[in-house]
């Protein structure tokens, strides 16, 4: 139990820039999945506490490429893989990802593409995060998710969550992530 609070602990200092990052802006290491040792290159694993998943790197199913990033839920809550990049302040960026859906034992499989970071305001640490959710209620192939969003004053970096929400035996498999600066803004309400 104590090992989970610590493991929270640094992954909460991962997704919300008190950690180090050293990529490009913008950039997001790793879109396609491909690179990697042991778990691909850029990306880690989350489950909330109590949380039953199972993670892989999966080299038998992929929309583009040789992989893709597999998660099987049995809940009860969240899943996700999650990445960190470098981002502008006031900049309006758009995530996409590529998913593939297969729900469990409950009517549907609901997906989410999450974005999170922190920035210093008034001296005191402040999150931010957007978030897009999809349900899918059969098998689905290959679909194209998309988040709009703008970074707030002073973001430097993010976490990138991609994840299962409600469990109960849904797979769901990621690959493509893009992060692209837009042209035109999105509104900046922070949900």
């Amino acid at each position: 139990m104590h090992s989970t609070y610590i493991i929270m602990f640094f992954l909460l200092l991962f997704t919300t820039g008190w950690a180090e990052t050293n990529g490009p802006v913008g950039v997001l290491a790793n879109p396609g999945m491909e690179t990697g040792d042991r778990l691909p290159e850029g990306w880690t694993i989350y489950q909330s506490p109590g949380t039953a998943a199972v993670f892989v790197w999966d080299k038998t199913t992929a929309y583009a490429g040789q992989r893709a990033l597999h998660i099987r839920n049995e809940g009860p809550g969240s899943a996700s893989w999650l990445a960190e990049c470098r981002v502008k302040e006031n900049c309006a960026y758009v995530l996409s990802a590529r998913v593939k859906i297969t729900p469990g034992q409950s009517s549907f499989a609901m997906v989410d593409l999450w974005v999170r970071g922190s920035i210093m305001v008034a001296g005191k640490r402040q999150v931010w995060d957007f978030s897009g959710s999809e349900m899918a209620d059969k098998k689905a192939e290959w679909k194209k998710l998309t988040l709009e969003f703008t970074t707030p004053p002073g973001a430097e970096c993010m976490g990138v969550w991609l994840r299962s929400l409600n469990g109960k035996g849904d797979e769901l498999w990621f690959d493509d992530v893009e992060l692209a600066e837009q042209t035109s803004a999105p509104p900046q309400d922070g949900k």
